[in-house]
């Protein structure tokens, strides 16, 4: 659905058409859902699905559509995503512990002795794509590979590749999330993905003297 058609939706909705408002949260769910998907707990995978939690989501959004609508102070996708955020925090949180660990930024993303959920997800999510720039390696190098070059960016870096490749938001979408400017956002996005090419040519050569 267009952004022209998200915005009719909402004022429909703030006009007082409840009817438009199913249609309004189906505007980003495939997004978000794709968003829950990535950042899930493997542990809280087993439990529940990412739909599962994107039913909770739309509650929690039907409930507090009013806050947002009095202000509308980010695009509504940001505001959504924001609540996905939070429902995936309290989830991972009541299967796994008050103490369990985040899928986003307040954590230690590059931490593989705390077995760091994003810098794990993304990991994954490379080896899973398999797309430059390591399309070249084989699928067993990436499993040793990977998890070390990863460890060579920084917790920023992470995110970022996170954000634009695993959740594939746009620029200015990733740089809100980050709050920092596109520009910013752009520069980093290139320069991360450029570290992880070497962090991963590095650990390719590596692994290819030890085993060669």
């Amino acid at each position: 659905m267009q952004a022209g058609n998200e915005k009719e939706l909402i004022d429909r909705v703030s006009t007082g058409d409840s009817s438009a408002i199913g249609p309004l949260l189906l505007v980003h769910s495939e997004r978000l859902k794709r968003m829950l998907t990535v950042r899930i707990h493997p542990q809280v995978r087993a439990r529940l699905d990412a739909s599962d939690i994107w039913q909770e989501v739309q509650l929690e959004a039907c409930r507090r559509l009013p806050e947002y609508l009095a202000t509308r102070e980010v695009p509504f996708f940001i505001w959504l995503r924001y609540l996905a955020k939070q429902k995936l925090i309290e989830v991972i949180r009541k299967h796994l512990g008050v103490k369990a660990r985040t899928p986003f930024r307040e954590q230690k993303l590059g931490d593989h002795q705390d077995e760091s959920l994003s810098s794990l997800t993304l990991a994954g999510f490379l080896i899973a794509n398999a797309t430059s720039p390591t399309a070249h390696l084989r699928r067993e190098e990436l499993r040793l590979t990977v998890p070390n070059a990863i460890q060579e960016l920084s917790e920023i870096d992470q995110e970022i590749i996170l954000l634009r490749h695993a959740e594939e938001l746009s620029t200015s979408e990733a740089a809100s999330e980050l709050g920092i400017s596109p520009s910013t956002c752009r520069q980093r996005h290139l320069r991360a993905l450029q570290r992880l090419r070497v962090a991963l040519n590095d650990f390719q050569l590596n692994w290819e003297r030890a085993n060669g």
